[in-house]
């Protein structure tokens, strides 16, 4: 009998062979759809009999069902069953910002949320085992409204910002000092929803950089790419040909908290003077340009107050020639070019791509980075840095990446095809 090799020319044993082939038959029906045996097998090159044999085994552990019949082949013979993923079946997503989270639910199949809360206020006093009493809370309301019992919710995946590690830990929030450090974020989580099959924790920063490869494949799969998350925090992915790097620590990332000018009299969330996150931020925008001659000119420009000023205003501003804004403008583009140079230096992406506050920038930002870039004598003349923006709603982003991650982490248990 013949035995298949696999990589290093290692022979398959049986049950390997078993959990590879049926690993491949999920793949097709994970794009979701109707598929007969024949389809599955044409699509797989696997025998229909051993396809056959696995998607009983799929249907008696409820993830797969028989949907009815299709149309008969054209020599007329008989009509062939189909089968998709369970429709019932649902995963939970709850997307942790820094003021609200949302509750989203998928199907097993679908791409896109099939029911989603409005945003619930977190509270700022609370502790994090306080917030975690109000996501079981409004979990269950909203499990209630949508007339969904929990045990068809397969996998939940809660994506908070902060230092994530191991999609177990909670090492560092620094938008709610009351949750405190060192969460075993994954085991509580597990004790609330004891039903679900999957639970999976993640950084927003990183989803939201899935989101962007994801959404954008053709483009980047041939690049490294960083990503760049800028909201009320900075951080950021690193990409080889479209899959994220997966490294040992869990900082690796933060570029928020890269110190650009340690003689800096602005202070982090972390702790630190000068991190790049604190110097970008909308106050120290504010608090730099109050006293610029023309300010009150831009004011009456943008129609806001300065306490309302964005990096985006200050975008329209230069390119409507007010000084303020200008110079604002390059001394942003100055802290970008310091980072993305820290960046290159150690992992030389192809493309730099700006989600969130600053996909905003104009070229005016872009030529600022490049000649500051252009300046460095380690840098060779010849090496040319894409700097591209996604200006896709982080939300949506972050919502893209979370799903693609859960279900990749659901669908990469080995459990479920043995």
């Amino acid at each position: 009998k013949a035995l298949m090799l696999v990589g290093n020319n290692t022979v398959a044993k049986p049950f390997q062979l078993k959990v590879s082939n049926r690993k491949l038959i999920m793949n097709v029906l994970k794009k979701g759809g109707a598929f007969s045996i024949a389809d599955i097998s044409s699509a797989t090159g696997i025998s229909r009999q051993t396809v056959t044999k696995a998607i009983d085994h799929f249907i008696a552990t409820k993830i797969v069902v028989s949907i009815g019949k299709g149309d008969s082949t054209d020599s007329g013979g008989k009509k062939p069953v189909l089968f998709s993923l369970t429709p019932e079946l649902k995963f939970m997503v709850i997307l942790t910002r820094v003021r609200y989270f949302t509750i989203s639910l998928y199907s097993l199949a679908a791409e896109a949320a099939i029911a989603a809360t409005e945003r619930i206020p977190i509270p700022i006093q609370g502790s994090f085992d306080d917030f975690l009493r109000l996501i079981r809370q409004k979990s269950s309301d909203f499990m209630s409204d949508q007339n969904i019992a929990e045990e068809v919710i397969y996998g939940i995946s809660l994506i908070v910002p902060g230092v994530v590690e191991g999609n177990q830990v909670l090492r560092f929030n620094p938008f709610n000092k009351n949750w405190g450090q060192d969460i075993p974020i994954a085991e509580k989580m597990n004790k609330l929803f004891e039903k679900a099959k999957v639970i999976f924790i993640d950084n927003i920063s990183r989803v939201a950089g899935i989101g962007t490869i994801r959404n954008s494949a053709n483009r980047f799969e041939y690049s490294r790419v960083v990503t760049l998350y800028t909201f009320e925090g900075i951080a950021g992915c690193l990409f080889h040909q479209g899959e994220l790097i997966s490294l040992s620590s869990p900082i690796i990332g933060e570029f928020g908290h890269m110190l650009i000018d340690p003689d800096s009299s602005i202070i982090c969330n972390c702790g630190c003077y000068g991190c790049f996150e604190a110097l970008v931020s909308p106050v120290s925008i504010r608090n730099r340009i109050q006293s610029e001659p023309d300010l009150e000119s831009f004011l009456t420009f943008v129609g806001k107050p300065l306490n309302e000023i964005l990096f985006c205003d200050i975008v329209s501003g230069s390119d409507r020639g007010f000084v303020c804004c200008i110079d604002e403008l390059a001394r942003l583009a100055s802290y970008f070019a310091r980072v993305f140079y820290n960046i290159a230096v150690v992992y030389d992406p192809d493309i730099f791509v700006i989600e969130g506050y600053y996909a905003c920038y104009n070229r005016l930002f872009e030529d600022a980075v490049r000649d500051q870039l252009s300046n460095s004598i380690i840098i060779p003349p010849s090496r040319y840095y894409r700097l591209e923006s996604d200006a896709t709603p982080l939300e949506e982003l972050e919502l893209s990446g979370s799903i693609y991650k859960l279900k990749e982490h659901f669908f990469s248990d080995d459990t479920i095809y043995s």
